[in-house]
């Protein structure tokens, strides 16, 4: 889903592109704390300091506030991504168990991570709305066991390619029926392990 399907009218400028994030975290806060059913034009606008005209301006309904949460999400989720990598010698540690957190952690706490975890899930799977960030996410992967495992023909490079495809779905998909679900268990260490053995299962074999 693109942003000009998310928003009635999309934020360009300084000014809105603050009203905008003022209203989604205001969004946001309402949803952690008291549930998607707390989610409704009025309680957002109030909540954030906006007319409730002003706040139309930019989403239709409640449906449109709820994708902008996890629109605003991914967004946050790509710059936490792209801080761990820039960090020095990033690609020489072990990220995986980090990247499973961040995952699990940015959209599996309190009362609204249901809807808001299995959006931004969506939007992440969503081909047509979000390949960028998932194709991002592959490259990092693929470099990561480049680093450590070169590749020595065109044959392990289409493999690796197809391994990563794969396993990268399977760990979105998990988590997005983690989510769906409303299991318990989302922030269990015996989870993220679960879900670290997926990566564990796909990658070759690393001098780490």
């Amino acid at each position: 889903m693109s942003n000009e399907k998310v928003y009635r009218k999309k934020p360009v400028q300084g000014r809105s592109l603050t009203t905008v994030d003022t209203i989604l975290q205001a969004a946001s806060l309402l949803l952690e704390k008291e549930g998607e059913a707390a989610i409704t034009t009025t309680n957002v606008a109030l909540r954030a300091g906006v007319s409730i005209g002003t706040l139309y301006q930019y989403f239709k309904n409640r449906d449109a506030i709820l994708l902008g949460i996890a629109e605003r999400q991914r967004n946050i989720l790509r710059k936490h991504m792209q801080r761990i990598l820039s960090r020095p010698g990033a690609l020489s540690l072990e990220p995986n168990r980090e990247f499973i957190r961040l995952l699990i952690n940015s959209f599996a706490s309190r009362r609204g991570a249901k809807r808001q975890f299995a959006l931004l899930a969506s939007m992440i799977l969503e081909a047509q709305h979000a390949q960028p960030l998932l194709e991002e996410i592959v490259a990092v992967v693929l470099e990561h066991w480049e680093f450590h495992a070169p590749s020595c023909d065109q044959q392990m490079i289409q493999t690796r390619q197809v391994k990563a495809f794969v396993m990268t779905r399977a760990i979105l998909g998990v988590l997005q029926r983690a989510a769906i679900e409303d299991v318990s268990f989302i922030q269990s260490p015996e989870f993220e392990d679960a879900l670290c053995q997926i990566i564990t299962t796909f990658s070759p074999q690393l001098e780490v």
